[in-house]
């Protein structure tokens, strides 16, 4: 869900604003995090991605990013940890990643659409979701990477997210925790192209 935050027009918004607001209507306690600031003020736009640490608990969502449109002074949170700016013929975009227990999916946001709609949501891909990443390491099944290797082809318009899986299962039986070899790997490539204005 992206919230829109409301601004007074004598706010300064930096580091110290962001943390207190962070702080008082997300965490709601003293937890530990960081912000990594990304200027991007040639397009009008400031990231900053926030980085929790692992004191938070689980029940809170892993991955934030506050997006400040510089020129207009708004201010967003979006729930993803944003890895890349897409600019398509004056189309500007951020993907990032959504983290939902021990799965990545990945978003992407129209930054020129009122109140930054998703435009793509890897959870919704017709009949299936589509994961980037998985952080397990007892299942059947893993990622190598845990999270899939990411790329964006700016000439071509596509993500691809790439790497293995990995099973450590025979047929129907669980996984004995002694296996450390998998018993077969599968290579992943997953593409997702921009055509026709939408992904």
């Amino acid at each position: 869900m992206v919230a829109r935050i409301e601004l007074n027009k004598s706010v300064t918004v930096d580091e110290a604003f962001l943390k207190q607001w962070f702080k008082a209507q997300i965490l709601q306690k003293d937890y530990s995090f960081e912000l990594k600031k990304t200027d991007l003020s040639k397009l009008g736009v400031t990231v900053y991605k926030v980085i929790l640490f692992n004191a938070a608990p689980n029940i809170l969502q892993r991955n934030y990013s506050f997006i400040l449109f510089t020129s207009e002074n708004e201010l967003f949170l979006l729930p993803i940890e944003i890895n890349q700016l897409i600019d398509i013929n004056g189309s500007l975009m951020v993907g990032g990643y959504y983290n939902y227990r021990e799965f990545d999916y990945y978003q992407i946001f129209d930054l020129k659409s009122e109140g930054l709609k998703r435009i793509l949501d890897t959870r919704e891909t017709g009949d299936s979701d589509v994961k980037v990443g998985y952080h397990r390491d007892d299942d059947c099944v893993e990622y190598s990477p845990e999270r899939l290797n990411f790329e964006y082809d700016a000439k071509k318009r596509k993500i691809i997210f790439t790497g293995d899986m990995l099973f450590f299962c025979k047929g129907t039986e669980d996984r004995n925790p002694t296996r450390k070899q998998p018993v077969k790997a599968d290579k992943l490539r997953i593409e997702f192209s921009y055509l026709n204005q939408k992904w």
